[in-house]
């Protein structure tokens, strides 16, 4: 599956931008975050990709955000090595160490039925990242509201599926994060998108 990269110089601001975002309404939702790495598989997979996701299920715990950003794995084809195509993206359930069924996916299949999902891809194949919302009727055979008690526990993750590990390259498990200061969160927002701005204006002189 070849996804075609949104071409900006200056992706990684962009990424920085969009991660923190979420910190800036923390007051009433719930934080959680996910580390993915190779060694969470089951069996483990030494690789030098990784991943780190934030989520955030909204007071009415009816939505759940997440951004994904992915280092190391190729979205767009553009590395002459297949294995390290990303094939497919989803949240399993399943505890530590335990491998589960999908509960929602962005690729391959996405799950997401009212254009929550919006993309980001480094060109030179380099990694990339994701944003979507999973809410009302979504999910692979259950809804976010039969999950909930899964999330809140723990039991679901994130798996990363590439032809080189087609079981799973890079994972992590969902868990409660600590908060995070809303004026902090703040001006590290506008810091980076401040730094976007005057690096696109230099770039037209």
């Amino acid at each position: 599956m070849k996804i075609h990269a949104i071409k900006l110089r200056s992706w990684h601001a962009v990424l920085l931008a969009v991660a923190l975002w979420p910190c800036a309404s923390m007051a009433h939702t719930v934080r959680y975050v996910a580390t993915l790495t190779g060694d969470q598989q089951t069996p483990g997979v030494v690789t030098a990709a990784s991943g780190f996701a934030t989520l955030e299920l909204n007071e009415a715990h009816d939505t759940l955000s997440m951004f994904v950003s992915i280092h190391g794995l190729d979205f767009v084809g553009a590395t002459a090595d297949p294995n390290d195509d990303v094939l497919a993206m989803h949240i399993h359930r399943g505890a530590p160490g335990t491998p589960g069924p999908v509960v929602f996916g962005l690729i391959g299949p996405n799950h997401d039925l009212d254009g929550d999902l919006a993309t980001l891809f480094d060109p030179a194949g380099l990694g990339g990242a994701l944003s979507s919302a999973w809410d009302g009727a979504e999910g692979n055979g259950t809804t976010l509201a039969a999950e909930l008690d899964n999330l809140a526990n723990g039991l679901l993750y994130f798996n990363v599926h590439t032809p080189g590990n087609p079981g799973g390259e890079i994972r992590g498990q969902i868990v409660a994060a600590s908060p995070v200061p809303v004026p902090a969160a703040a001006w590290l927002l506008g810091s980076a998108l401040l730094g976007l701005a005057g690096r696109s204006r230099r770039q037209r002189c």
